[in-house]
């Protein structure tokens, strides 16, 4: 495998030193500086038979978004003669973080030029241009499928990240893609991460628009979520002032706006939605294939405009761009419940997506999604579970509170329901039942009928036991 972490070795000084000489010989130049045809003639004659790179020379790091090189995947197999297993993962790795918003990826063929040879890590990404480099192996043996798969700073060498995937070989192509589907789900939070963290370390009047929504995200992450709601404004306001055409700010922009008047913590939420509206229109007219834009303006169609059939067809073909989106497959699942759906088909996708990133901070709200697919199911004791596992990743979510004193209740755990429910009115003071009833009501709109009032109905008396002040 390729060296990292440490000065070029004396293969790699032979193989720079070889690079300058052929740049040289490829000139093309006679004595007293004429070009020289017929030497020119005879190299190009000489040359293999195949089409060859452009000779390496470092390039501007692309420093607006994350910017990764797949490596060619080397099969260690026992015997293996050519390689296609491992040129199918590195083809499908390539693909599956091109689909990804936001990510500059080198093609293919430009880390194909890398095939093979004994070259630092370093200067692959400094050729290429790109701050990570992603490498790794293939071995098939006795019926089994072992993946290695490392992420590499290309600027120190640096390992961020390692991963094994182990499969049966009882389809090899099926497994190929099972395989870089997990690997595309588990790179991207680290890249993120490390995206994130260069972005906090670098001065404000030198950030970019990338840069200025990846310290959004890092607000709403690190923060309570009210105060990263509150602090997440600012930062992505500045991405749209130093790029007005940027749709994945606008997308975001709007969700955040839309996650507030969710919050009962802002004073304002119809002029909030006003605006969330107003910056999803912005982002769906400037990029209406991006799957980032899509799923953030479909949480906007769901919560802003009530539009709960704009939502999943924005859902869906974002889903369809990206399948490995864990967030937009979760908001998918839980959406569908909504307009009336198998529940059980909703929490499949729920599931889906939680498997896709299993270390996901977003989990708390794919979790809450999951309790409510229960209680659509008749299973409390499982909309209990989900609601617990979501609070204990994030306890000051209220409504993961409202989804457990629900549950409590309906279980006819009277005492323990109450207790949900005073965490749930120090967590949002102004929450009453009967709010929560009118919010479903608007929010279901012509659903809002039949067995759905009286589900509602029901829940409305429970929360209102629960919340109750002696």
């Amino acid at each position: 495998m390729r060296s990292a972490g440490r000065e070029p070795s004396e293969e790699v000084t032979v193989w720079l030193d070889h690079l300058v000489l052929a740049r040289h010989r490829t000139q093309g130049r006679a004595s007293g500086g004429q070009f020289d045809m017929t030497a020119w003639l005879q190299r190009l004659r000489t040359t293999e038979d195949r089409p060859r790179p452009p000779e390496s020379q470092p390039l501007a790091t692309i420093s607006d978004r994350p910017s990764i090189v797949i490596l060619p995947y080397v099969d260690l197999s026992p015997g293996a003669r050519r390689a296609p297993l491992a040129e199918g993962m590195t083809e499908e790795a390539t693909n599956a973080l091109a689909r990804m918003p936001g990510f500059f990826v080198a093609a293919r063929q430009s880390a194909m030029a890398y095939l093979g040879a004994a070259v630092d890590v370093r200067l692959i990404a400094a050729e290429l241009g790109v701050r990570y480099v992603v490498e790794g192996s293939v071995e098939r043996h006795n019926g089994r499928l072992r993946v290695n798969t490392r992420l590499i700073d290309g600027g120190s060498g640096l390992h961020l990240w390692a991963d094994t995937q182990e499969r049966t070989t009882h389809d090899v192509l099926e497994v190929r893609d099972e395989i870089v589907q997990a690997i595309s789900a588990r790179l991207l939070p680290s890249l993120l991460s490390s995206e994130i963290h260069l972005a906090l370390q670098r001065p404000t009047e030198h950030l970019d628009a990338w840069g200025w929504m990846l310290r959004a995200q890092s607000m709403l992450m690190s923060m309570g979520r009210r105060d990263g709601l509150a602090s997440a404004i600012e930062p992505l306001q500045r991405a749209l002032q130093v790029d007005p055409g940027y749709a994945m700010a606008h997308a975001f922009l709007g969700a955040v706006y839309t996650w507030r008047t969710l919050s009962y913590a802002f004073p304002d939420p119809a002029a909030e939605r006003a605006l969330a509206r107003q910056h999803a229109d912005k982002a769906l007219e400037m990029a209406p294939d991006n799957p980032f834009v899509l799923a953030n303006c479909a949480e906007t169609a769901i919560y802003s405009e009530g539009d709960l059939d704009k939502g999943v067809a924005l859902l869906e073909l974002a889903v369809t761009l990206n399948p490995n989106d864990p967030n937009g497959l979760a908001l998918l699942g839980h959406a569908r419940r909504i307009i009336g759906e198998d529940a059980r088909n909703s929490l499949a996708v729920i599931e889906q997506a939680m498997r896709l990133s299993p270390r996901d901070p977003r989990s708390f709200s794919w979790l809450h999604y999951a309790s409510w697919c229960h209680w659509k199911l008749d299973e409390l004791r499982e909309m209990e579970t989900a609601s617990r596992r979501s609070i204990e990743l994030y306890p000051n979510y209220p409504h993961s509170w409202i989804a457990l004193a629900c549950a409590l209740g309906l279980l006819d755990r009277v005492r323990d329901a109450r207790e949900a429910g005073r965490v749930l009115r120090e967590l949002q003071p102004p929450f009453r039942a009967a709010h929560f009833y009118d919010a479903a009501r608007v929010f279901y709109g012509r659903r809002f009928t039949g067995e759905v009032v009286g589900e509602y109905r029901q829940l409305r008396t429970v929360l209102n036991r629960a919340t109750a002040v002696k």
